[in-house]
Order: C-alpha cells, then structure tokens, then sequence
C-alpha cells in the first residue's frame, strides 16, 4: 500500500481524523451537561446498556418504584408500556 502524501501545512489523515473525534466527543459533552440527554447507550461484550441519568424527574421515578400500589401506563388499545 502506497503512503498517502501530506502537503506541507496540512493535516495528517490521522490528525484530521482525531480532530474530527475529539469535535464529536465535545459536542457529546456539552449536549450532557446542558441536559439535552436523558439517558446513554453503551455496547459492551454483554450487548447494549442504558445508563440514565439523575435530573428533574429523579424523585418521581423513585416514588414509582417504591410505591405499595401498582401502575400502569397503556396504550389506547391496552397495550402496557409501563409498569413498575
């Protein structure tokens, strides 16, 4: 495989890339710390997982979870999306 030439004053493939990815992690952070993200979904060697995170709604889904008396959220044709 023949190397690519890099033209003086430009970036490397790999800089640019890094740059690129470095761009996208940022703009991941400041999406959570500004509360645009509810939840984030990480694939390991066990399949899929969905961390939540903690903000307004933290007390009522604790209230949900630990109530003595069951709830349910259905659709119109009773199908449950809900229930703790």
């Amino acid at each position: 495989m023949k190397p690519l030439r890099v033209l003086p004053g430009e970036p490397s493939p790999e800089l640019a890339e890094l740059r690129s990815r470095l761009a996208e992690a940022e703009d991941t952070l400041r999406a959570i710390r500004s509360g645009e993200v509810d939840a984030v979904v990480t694939i390991g060697k066990n399949g899929p997982r969905v961390f939540t995170l903690e903000g307004t709604d933290h007390a009522y889904r604790v209230l949900i979870q630990f109530m003595n008396e069951g709830v349910l959220t259905l659709t119109n044709r009773m199908r449950i999306l809900y229930a703790n």
